[in-house]
């Protein structure tokens, strides 16, 4: 929890600064903070680009609340969610966010796969099954 007498900026620049060093927590909250935002503000692609290098480090970490939450953010359908930049961990959750036979999706996830290594692909798809196994049960205790 930030100090009362911060400002915006200062919350907005201590967000991003924890959202870099691979918290998944405040990677989620700029990514959050970055969807409130007008398409034309100027901090949006900077909370978005510190946002993923977060993600980035926690899906790396091995990190399933961190996937599992970057696929219900694709899910959303929010206006960030189609800002996201393609990376590893989009990859890990594209299959399973995107809804069936999307040409879009597909692309997306065949053009990125393209570019990952055999151990890469192998991760992915273990992380992949954990996720959907996480997100099943996250649907079901919705309901």
């Amino acid at each position: 929890m930030a100090p009362k007498n911060w400002t915006p900026e200062h919350k907005e620049n201590w967000m991003r600064i924890a959202a870099r060093g691979g918290y998944w927590i405040a990677a989620f909250a700029a990514l959050n903070t970055a969807d409130r935002l007008p398409d034309g503000d100027p901090r949006r692609p900077a909370l978005i680009e510190d946002a993923m290098k977060g993600l980035e480090l926690a899906v790396r970490a091995g990190s399933l609340e961190a996937l599992q939450a970057l696929a219900m953010k694709l899910q959303s359908g929010e206006q960030v969610a189609k800002d996201l930049p393609r990376s590893y961990a989009y990859l890990q959750v594209v299959a399973l966010a995107a809804p069936e036979g999307n040409e879009y999706w597909d692309q997306c996830a065949g053009e990125v796969r393209a570019l990952l290594n055999e151990e890469d692909l192998r991760n992915v798809r273990v992380i992949q099954q954990e996720l959907a196994a996480a997100l099943s049960q996250g649907m079901d205790r919705l309901q």
